[in-house]
């Protein structure tokens, strides 16, 4: 995840510049679009020399040396000078959904804001909305994004996490030989949305050894401890990582202690209890503490304990011990289970790729069909086509849908806005044409819960419509979603036979997996989708099954196109 460091740092930058007393209008702009470049770029950007990174569109001399800076030392020396020049924490303030650059400028030097403290005092105190340009209301909205900030801090989302426990792994397997057996734990191995630290747990025939290849990765930033049994580090990614060296005996009740959150294992320890068992870490003991399961196998633990085994994803006590004891856990899907892709973007919008260049990624993927579901309507930031741009929209895809029918079924979609009363954001004849809607709300997130079922209410009335996308319109560790009757909503969508969706992107994940099992219980079909840009996103698609998994969706839940 170099590229999304890397694009956070060039974004920052930009702020710090728009902070200044002297900004340059253009070095701004030169750093908010190589930011954006670097973001979509498909490959690490860190790997590439300077010569091919000048060759890049929206990269120049000046950050291409940034960037060759980054890769040798991990840091870009001009960033670091400008964090400490400034009297404001713009990192810590510009994760609260609403604050750019130009407001922390005002509020900093109208009230003294330097950070999160600060704005929240600012905020309490009522001095906020006596600003000009803030307001009551844009006070109320700081202080909830405040607190949503507050959850989040210090977390990383799914995909990043991710990556960095998978390099470190494949770090520790080249360089010590002595490792037997290597696996990551805790919300990572659940699948959360979001991680806070990782869990390594190793089985190695020489723990000194590992501890000290461990700590020697050239990512650690700070050696936080360094035991016989465990070793802990911070990255320069801004992540915690542990390090807990296991016997042979109890890797698998090991395993099994470190993945379920709290609730689930508490639950767990109190059904060995009134089997007469002892469960820890180091194993499921007897009265005679003898270990019944050896420890060995994760697995052997399960089946004693419930009689089934419940997978990582499912471990958060929503009932799934109950179901393990009573033969009634879902089967839940996997990765093979995904059929096909209803939401991408192409060239067409606000893509990076062709629509030939998705449909052959989709062959690649083994998919029986896909969707094309470029933006419409007067979506501006999303380069959406427009009323007298449709024909050639739908004529470009019906030409691909025709040229691959013998490999995959291609359908002609679009992803339309929902407007504030329901209505769609296009034409209605133009829009019957099409195979299929997915309708999605970018606009008036902040309405009234109320005024957002209503709204969905009234769009569903609409025939076309056969998919909700990104439900809540959460951005992960930005904004939260949207509230709404989920029950009532969801009602509606199984009478009117509208699936609901499960965007894959890792920005995303919605809908959660909580509102997931409401949807099912509704009656709801999910509709598993990634949001792709480019070809390289249609592989996000696992974290939509990530989703799906912690929800326990069964093949049966999903929609499966007949258009």
């Amino acid at each position: 995840m170099v590229n999304q460091e890397i694009s956070k740092i060039f974004s920052n930058i930009a702020d710090y510049l728009e902070m200044s007393e002297e900004s340059n209008v253009f070095r701004i702009i030169a750093f908010r679009k190589a930011s954006e470049t670097i973001l979509k770029y498909p490959t690490d950007v860190s790997k590439l020399n300077r010569y091919d990174l000048e060759k890049i569109s929206g990269i120049g001399k000046s950050t291409a040396s940034d960037i060759l800076e980054y890769a040798k030392t991990g840091k870009i020396e001009y960033y670091e000078q400008l964090k400490k020049d400034s009297p404001v924490n713009l990192e810590e303030l510009t994760k609260i959904q609403g604050m750019g650059p130009k407001r922390i400028k005002k509020l900093y030097y109208e009230l003294g804001v330097k950070n999160i403290d600060d704005l929240k005092k600012a905020a309490e105190t009522g001095k906020i909305e006596m600003l000009e340009g803030f307001g009551k209301k844009s006070q109320d909205s700081i202080l909830q994004n405040i607190q949503f900030a507050i959850v989040n801090k210090d977390r990383n989302r799914i995909d990043i996490a991710l990556k960095i426990a998978s390099d470190y792994i494949t770090y520790l397997k080249e360089n010590d030989k002595s490792i037997i057996q290597i696996k990551y734990a805790g919300s990572l191995r659940r699948r959360e949305e979001t991680v806070g630290d990782v869990d390594l747990l190793v089985l190695s025939k020489n723990p000194a050894n590992t501890h000290k290849v461990f700590t020697n990765y050239n990512q650690v930033d700070k050696v936080l401890a360094f035991g016989d049994t465990k070793s802990s580090v911070w990255l320069k990614q801004k992540i915690q990582i542990d390090l807990r060296v296991v016997d042979n005996d109890s890797f698998g009740t090991a395993l099994q202690y470190f993945t379920g959150n709290v609730d689930h294992n508490v639950m767990l320890r109190k059904v060995a209890i009134k089997k007469g068992y002892k469960l820890s870490e180091y194993g499921v003991f007897d009265k005679s503490k003898k270990n019944l399961t050896g420890g060995k196998s994760e697995k052997d633990v399960y089946r004693l304990l419930v009689n089934n085994y419940i997978i990582p994803e499912m471990r958060n006590n929503n009932g799934e011990i109950g179901l393990a004891l009573a033969g009634k856990l879902p089967t839940p899907i996997t990765i093979d289970s995904i059929y096909g892709d209803l939401q991408m973007h192409t060239t067409n919008s606000d893509g990076k790729h062709t629509v030939n260049e998705m449909v052959q990624k989709c062959i690649d993927l083994g998919y029986k069909f896909m969707g094309i579901t470029d933006h419409f309507g007067n979506l501006g930031v999303a380069n959406a086509v427009k009323e007298d741009e449709f024909n050639e929209y739908y004529d470009n895809i019906l030409q691909a849908k025709e040229r691959y029918k013998d490999k995959i079924k291609v359908y002609i979609g679009g992803e339309i806005n929902i407007k504030s009363n329901g209505d769609l954001d296009f034409t209605q004849d133009k829009l019957e044409k099409l195979d299929y809607v997915l309708a999605s709300v970018h606009s008036g997130l902040k309405r009234d819960p109320k005024e957002q079922t209503q709204r969905y209410l009234n769009a569903l009335q609409n025939p076309v419509i056969k998919i909700i996308g990104h439900p809540t319109g959460r951005l992960i560790g930005e904004r939260p979603g949207f509230e709404f009757d989920y029950d009532r909503v969801f009602s509606e969508c199984a009478k009117k036979h509208v699936a609901v969706e499960i965007n894959s992107h890792p920005m995303r994940l919605d809908l959660p997996y909580q509102l997931v099992l409401k949807a099912v219980k509704q009656g709801c079909k999910i509709s598993i989708n990634t949001d792709a840009h480019s070809v390289e996103d249609l592989d996000l698609i696992k974290y939509g099954v990530f989703v799906a998994r912690k929800a326990g969706l069964e093949s049966k839940n999903l929609f499966n196109p007949d258009f």
